[in-house]
């Protein structure tokens, strides 16, 4: 709820509804670019992770375009070459504990540089969030501390926290940076 006890809502991408989307799965496969095939009685239909999860709007309740009759029956994963992802998730409890806040970041490199990226954040909206602000800033460049700190602040910049949950952008913040620096290339 808005008012009251907020401190586990949402801080991004929320309207009516401040719930917070709880999948840990759901934020990496959205990383990851997959895809879900869906099938029921009619026939079975290929969905992209990141069109899948949707808000709750209006009358409209659903978390998800998965229609009533439908099953998913496949999650595909497409091949990358040179690429290391990492999820990382703070929480209150050690075990058994939906995120607070999570990251899911996939960085793909060509030599030292960051060819593309990916960062997905959990706990802090009602859907996974994906920012591509911060992709967008991470493609092209070497990692370095700066980088990744610069890619953590943008990756928050829209953050509206309520009463009890602006410890959620400090959290993400850390988690985005700490997160982009484990994936730097290792030399051999």
């Amino acid at each position: 709820m808005r008012e009251g006890e907020n401190r586990e809502a949402a801080i991004l991408g929320y309207q009516e509804c401040v719930h917070v989307h709880p999948s840990d799965p759901a934020n990496a496969l959205l990383a990851l670019d997959a895809t879900l095939t869906l099938r029921s009685a009619e026939g079975q239909r290929e969905l992209s992770v990141s069109d899948f999860f949707r808000a709750p709007a209006g009358d409209d309740r659903r978390l998800n375009e998965r229609r009533s009759d439908e099953v998913i029956t496949e999650i595909n994963l497409p091949k990358f070459s040179n690429s290391r992802s990492l999820y990382l998730k703070a929480m209150d409890r050690a075990a058994w504990g939906f995120a607070l806040v999570s990251v899911a970041v996939r960085l793909d490199f060509d030599g030292e540089k960051i060819s593309d990226a990916r960062i997905v954040l959990g706990g802090v909206a009602p859907t996974p969030w994906r920012v591509p602000d911060a992709e967008r800033l991470l493609v092209g460049q070497t990692l370095s501390p700066d980088l990744a700190a610069r890619a953590a602040e943008t990756a928050l910049q829209n953050a509206q926290p309520l009463s009890h949950n602006a410890y959620k952008i400090r959290l993400a913040k850390a988690l985005v940076k700490r997160t982009v620096m484990s994936l730097g290339v290792v030399k051999e």
